[in-house]
């Protein structure tokens, strides 16, 4: 099998923040309340990315291509179905 590896770019690369308190946070938070970031939190790490990111759509889409194509070609009756990501 063959190793797939992505390069990140370093507009990928996380942001991090230490030593903030929950009220940092949640200040950024709101500062940053636009599609296209998430943000995480834990022990005073706050971590800034950016999402979903292109090699990521790229991959994916890939992904689901070699499968709805096996699954034409294997005889299997399918629908795709999309779901929203809710906070």
């Amino acid at each position: 099998m063959t190793q797939v590896t992505i390069a990140t770019s370093r507009r990928e690369t996380p942001l991090l923040f230490e030593e903030l308190t929950w009220r940092e946070f949640k200040a950024v938070e709101q500062l940053l309340d636009r599609q296209g970031y998430r943000l995480s939190f834990l022990d005073g790490v706050l971590e800034i990315r950016r999402m979903p990111g292109e090699p990521h759509e790229t991959v994916k889409k890939r992904i689901a291509a070699l499968v709805e194509l096996y699954l034409l070609v294997a005889g299997f009756d399918f629908f795709t179905e999309y779901h929203a990501n809710l906070k």
